[in-house]
C-alpha cells in the first residue's frame, strides 16, 4: 500500500515537473514570437533611427540592418563582421563594410587609405553609398578629377562597431603584419572612447571589458560556466525581455544610466577626462612611429556629438536626453583636448567638435550617429583636411600593385 502511494506521489512530482517545464516552454514562445523584433534586435534598432523612419528605404535598410549586426571572433581586436550581401548594407567575406570605390583603371597613380573608427565609420544608419568612407572616396575622386590629376582615391572601411581606439590600432597592426600597406590612414574617435570610459571608470579599454573577464578561462571551471549559462538563460530569456519592453512601455525610453550630479561624481568625471585626452595623446604617438616605420601618412579626426550642435531639432533633443549622462564628461574632455598643447601643435589632429553647431535640419539619429547627409558633411570635412596629404602621397603611390586584406578562415 505504501509502495503505490509513494509511487504515486512520485509520479505526481514528475507530471507536474513536467506540466510545469511545459507550461514554461509555451511561455517563452509566445513571448518570443509576439516580441520577435526585440529579439532579433529590430526593436533596438527601430528606437536608435526614429529621425530617419521617413526615408524611402528606411524598411528594407531597417531589415538588412538587423541581418547584417552579427559579429564573429578576431584576434587582438576582440571582434569583425560577420559576412553578409544585402541591396543596402553588406559587408565583405573578410568582415570589412563594403566600400563604394570607383574603378582605378587608367590612373596613373593608386592612393590607398585606410579608414578607422566605431560604428560612425562602419556606417550606422547609412546605406553602403553614403558611409563615410564612401562619400571620402566620391569626394576625393571628384576633387582629384576637378583639380587635373590622374588619381584614382581606394579607401577600405575597416571600423568596427563599438571599437575604441585602442582597437583601431590593434586592427592596423592586424593589417600591416598581413602586408597590406596604406598611404594614408585615417581615425575618427570620440564616442566610444568617453562611453567605454564611463562604463569601466577607466580610459583606454574596451567597452563590456567585465564580460571578457567573466568569459575568460570558462570552458575549464564547469561550476563557474554552468552557473554563467544559468544567469544567461535567465536574463535572456522571453519572459525577462517582456518585462523590460513593459517597463520601458510604462516609463517611457530612460537615460541609458544614471545622470550625473554629485560633486564626487564630478571629480570623477574630471579624472576620467584626464585619463581619456592622455589615453587618445598616447594612441597618436604610437600610430605615428608606425607611420614611419611603414611610410604612410596618418590623420586623426574628433567625432562631432549632439552635445555639440548648438540648434537640436525635436529627434535631436530626445537623443540629447537621453544620452545626457554623458554630456559632462564630453564637454570636459572637449576642453582638455582644446587646450592641450600636444594637440593643438599637431597639424594631422582635426577637432571636427563643432562641424554642425550651425545647422538647423535634423543631422544626429541619437548622440553620436548621424544622417546620411550628415555623413557627407563629415566626409568634405575630411576630405578638405587630408587633402594636402593625398596630393604630398601622390609621389610614391605606386609602390604597391595590390592591397591583400587579412582574411582569417573560419
Amino acid at each position: 500500500m505504501r509502495q503505490r502511494e509513494f509511487q504515486s506521489g512520485t509520479f505526481s512530482w514528475k507530471a507536474a515537473l513536467l506540466i510545469s517545464m511545459a507550461v514554461l516552454f509555451i511561455i517563452e514562445a509566445a513571448c518570443r514570437f509576439v516580441y520577435r523584433e526585440e529579439f532579433s534586435g529590430i526593436a533596438g534598432l527601430r528606437r536608435s533611427s526614429v529621425a530617419i523612419e521617413h526615408e524611402p528605404w528606411y524598411n528594407e535598410w531597417l531589415g538588412e540592418q538587423g541581418k547584417a549586426n552579427k559579429l564573429r571572433w578576431h584576434p587582438y581586436a576582440y571582434w569583425r563582421s560577420l559576412p553578409f550581401s544585402g541591396k543596402q548594407v553588406s559587408v565583405t567575406e573578410e568582415g570589412l563594410r563594403t566600400t563604394l570605390n570607383e574603378p582605378c583603371e587608367g590612373h596613373e597613380r593608386v592612393v590607398r587609405v585606410f579608414m578607422f573608427g566605431g560604428s560612425t565609420m562602419w556606417g550606422f544608419p547609412t546605406r553602403d553609398e553614403f558611409t563615410i568612407p564612401s562619400c571620402l572616396s566620391r569626394i576625393g575622386n571628384s576633387t582629384m578629377k576637378s583639380s587635373g590629376k590622374h588619381v584614382c582615391v581606394q579607401v577600405y572601411n575597416f571600423g568596427q562597431s563599438g571599437y575604441v581606439s585602442g582597437q583601431e590600432i590593434s586592427e592596423l597592426l592586424n593589417v600591416l603584419r598581413s602586408n597590406a600597406r596604406p598611404d594614408l590612414v585615417v581615425f575618427y574617435d570620440g564616442a566610444n572612447d568617453l562611453f567605454s570610459a564611463y562604463q569601466n571608470r577607466m580610459a583606454g579599454i574596451p567597452q563590456n571589458e567585465e564580460n571578457r573577464r567573466k568569459e575568460f578561462n570558462l570552458v575549464r571551471e564547469p561550476l563557474r560556466a554552468t552557473l554563467t549559462a544559468l544567469e544567461t538563460v535567465a536574463t535572456c530569456s522571453g519572459l525577462a525581455r517582456v518585462a523590460r519592453v513593459v517597463t520601458r512601455s510604462i516609463l517611457g525610453q530612460q537615460s541609458q544610466m544614471p545622470a550625473a550630479g554629485s560633486r564626487a561624481d564630478a571629480v570623477m568625471q574630471d579624472d576620467l577626462a584626464q585619463q581619456i585626452v592622455r589615453t587618445y595623446e598616447a594612441n597618436i604617438a604610437f600610430v605615428e612611429a608606425l607611420s614611419r616605420a611603414f611610410a604612410f601618412s596618418a590623420e586623426f579626426v574628433w567625432q562631432p556629438l549632439v552635445f555639440t550642435k548648438t540648434h537640436l531639432t525635436k529627434p535631436e533633443q530626445d537623443a540629447a536626453r537621453l544620452w545626457e549622462y554623458l554630456k559632462p564628461l564630453s564637454e570636459r574632455t572637449n576642453a582638455l583636448l582644446r587646450a592641450s598643447e600636444a594637440m593643438s601643435r599637431k597639424s594631422n589632429f582635426h577637432n571636427l567638435t563643432s562641424a554642425f553647431e550651425d545647422k538647423n535640419e535634423t543631422i544626429f539619429v541619437d548622440w553620436c550617429h548621424v544622417t546620411e547627409e550628415g555623413n557627407e558633411m563629415v566626409a568634405r570635412k575630411i576630405t578638405q583636411a587630408i587633402l594636402p596629404k593625398l596630393n604630398e602621397t601622390v609621389i610614391s603611390s605606386d609602390r604597391h600593385e595590390a592591397i591583400p586584406i587579412p582574411h582569417r578562415p573560419q
